[in-house]
């Protein structure tokens, strides 16, 4: 097997690349319309939206608001404070030991 492959050689693998183009304005309009459709109530064949489906579209909207960073920095900074607070206690009392 190792002197097929030392006398054929071997072809090389092609590149494919698709490159890929992200349009902020353009999904920022698309929320947009489809915000207001399920304000609306407006399926996108100009039908009114299940209760359900508007209820489940609304939360999704606002679970896309809502900033996680923001939430998880000030969870962070209380992780910290806590940590410092049991360090300080812990030292005060090995040092009166």
């Amino acid at each position: 097997m190792g002197f097929i492959s030392f006398f054929k050689t071997q072809k090389p693998r092609g590149f494919e690349f698709q490159p890929r183009y992200y349009d902020p304005q353009k999904e920022e309009r698309e929320q947009r319309i489809a915000r207001i459709k399920s304000e609306l109530n407006i399926e996108e064949d100009g039908q009114k939206l299940d209760p359900k489906v508007r209820i489940r579209l609304a939360m999704e909207e606002r679970r896309n608001r809502t900033s996680y960073s923001q939430e998880s920095s000030g969870q962070n900074k209380r992780i910290i404070m806590i940590v410092l607070a049991l360090c300080l206690i812990l030292y005060y009392l090995l040092k009166n030991i």
